[in-house]
């Protein structure tokens, strides 16, 4: 399987796939290009790929897109988060604009509201003009004009109590323990590594919003359940333990 890029200096992706097939070459070729969905098929069907993948490409989009050319099922998981950060805010603080657009996407449909600063600068400037606006801050460590590491000290040293308390999380690909260390230095609360993970950024989401509405289910739940062994009431345990199955 080879995944090529369509604009590609010299000879284009699509020159170069037709000269893959030209050979008589059975592998499989999959066109990558950002744009649009549609003109990137139609430009895939005529070069002779198998497949067009728009940018930016998730994880779970590439192993998709290759277990339906193996004939694998896929066993991606699905984002059962809908509308659970309803009313939240998050400041997001990537250089990247690809890595920004990766945690827009990943984070669409929870009700989670985000705002972008393309630099630790913005960052600061932002959370000074929006006291309390943000629940938690997403802030990448290299950035240029001001890093993650001097903006988050900055934050902490805001006069606003508001700024001391938020949770800022690193965002870096660099997660050897001197790295880790130097970032709850700064004043950050943990980290995610980079590339990005679903999973990783959910739990890091739930663990510093309590008032999420998982967790607020959660909470409930158990409040059920120590309300029923509180009364001496029979419970099932098979039943308890499904109604405090939610992670």
């Amino acid at each position: 399987m080879i995944f090529i890029d369509r604009h590609l200096p010299g000879t284009d992706g699509g020159a170069l796939t037709r000269r893959i097939r030209a050979r008589g070459d059975s592998c499989a070729v999959v066109l990558i290009s950002s744009g649009e969905w549609e003109a990137l098929q139609e430009a895939a069907r005529e070069c002779g790929a198998d497949k067009g993948m728009v940018k930016p490409i998730l994880s779970s989009a590439l192993v998709d897109c290759m277990n339906e050319i193996l004939g694998v099922p896929s066993e991606t998981k699905t984002l059962d988060a809908s509308g659970e950060f309803a009313g939240m805010s998050l400041l997001l603080a990537e250089d990247i604009e690809i890595n920004r657009e990766i945690v827009l996407s990943l984070l669409e449909g929870t009700g989670l509201s985000i705002d972008c600063a393309e630099n630790g600068k913005e960052a600061l400037a932002m959370m000074e003009a929006n006291s309390g606006r943000y629940d938690m801050v997403f802030m990448d460590v290299q950035m240029p004009f001001m890093d993650g590491l001097e903006a988050t000290r900055r934050i902490r040293a805001l006069p606003d109590a508001y700024c001391k308390e938020i949770p800022i999380i690193a965002m870096t690909a660099n997660v050897f323990r001197d790295d880790i260390e130097n970032c709850l230095a700064a004043g950050m609360n943990g980290h995610i590594g980079k590339p990005l993970n679903l999973d990783d950024i959910m739990d890091i989401l739930r663990k510093y919003t309590p008032d999420s509405a998982h967790n607020r289910l959660r909470q409930a739940n158990r409040s059920d359940m120590a309300l029923l062994r509180g009364s001496g009431a029979h419970v099932d345990r098979q039943a308890a333990r499904r109604h405090e199955s939610i992670r």
